[in-house]
């Protein structure tokens, strides 16, 4: 029964919002993140992420974007965001990276190293370390993966913060990726 149910929710969620407003619908074991303007849909394994739609300074996110984080290890940190928009909008990758880069450095934000460009399971996907001091001894592991699919683009940035060194760091938030679907 529980399985009827999910869709019949999810239906009625999206229709009752605006079409380019993201819903992210627990179940039992994942999380499906959608909006009523797609075909598309990510199924994320729940573990212990925690949806957010406020910042850290409360202000609520934008209503294309999701925000979930495993905050429950103080020695290990997931974080999981990205938005769904028109496939339009998707400048390309290079292009994207470039635009990334320069909105950095205008923020004086730390280097991003160690970036590895790929494909996987349909995705142009992006891999970097980011070494911030007062992280002391910490690993800043980030994955961003964009999927142009059905007329929508969608971009997944998972970060893991921990003590491993960086080949583990970055497998384990690998492994991570690879548990997510993009459904159509």
């Amino acid at each position: 029964m529980k399985r009827r149910v999910l869709p019949l929710l999810l239906a009625l969620a999206l229709a009752a919002c605006a079409s380019d407003l993201v819903v992210v619908l627990p179940g039992e074991e994942s999380y499906t993140i959608a909006t009523i303007a797609s075909k598309v849909s990510l199924v994320v394994p729940k573990g212990r992420l925690v949806q957010h739609t406020r910042d850290t300074s409360g202000n609520e996110y934008p209503p294309h974007y999701f925000y979930l984080s495993d905050l429950s290890d103080p020695a290990r940190t997931l974080i999981l965001s990205g938005w769904f928009e028109k496939a339009s909008q998707f400048p390309g990758i290079d292009e994207y990276w470039r635009q990334t880069l320069a909105s950095d450095a205008a923020k004086g934000l730390p280097r991003r190293v160690d970036v590895r460009f790929s494909k996987d399971r349909g995705a142009d996907v992006i891999e970097y370390q980011v070494v911030l001091p007062e992280l002391s001894g910490r690993t800043n592991s980030h994955l961003i993966a964009h999927w142009v699919e059905e007329g929508t683009w969608v971009e997944l940035h998972a970060s893991l913060t921990s003590k491993l060194p960086v080949a583990e760091n970055q497998a384990q938030l690998e492994d991570f990726f690879h548990s997510i679907a993009l459904k159509e």
